[in-house]
């Protein structure tokens, strides 16, 4: 049952956008790393966007305008990006 509830294994139908702050410690960067792997093995679209310096609630500030104009640009009806390709890592200098 707890397999369930791990997000590396979900298969989502719509693009994803994961911002992480490297000086998180609310939410462990490497984990995060961990589940954008996993995302991108599973075949989901995803960009994961690792904030440099910003810790969860920075990250949240610095991310915004991307957040906005990443949902503005899925409702209008354009492609997503991903970097699944070549994942960046929030988790490398930690």
């Amino acid at each position: 049952m707890g397999a369930a509830n791990e997000p590396g294994r979900l298969k989502i139908s719509v693009p994803t956008a994961i911002f992480q702050g490297e000086a998180d410690v609310t939410v462990r960067p490497g984990d995060t790393d961990v589940v954008a792997k996993q995302l991108c093995a599973g075949g989901n679209k995803l960009e994961y966007l690792p904030y440099p310096g910003k810790d969860h609630d920075g990250v949240m500030v610095a991310g915004a305008e991307f957040a906005r104009d990443w949902v503005d640009a899925r409702f209008a009806g354009k492609p997503a990006s991903s970097n699944c390709a070549s994942l960046p890592s929030a988790g490398a200098s930690h």
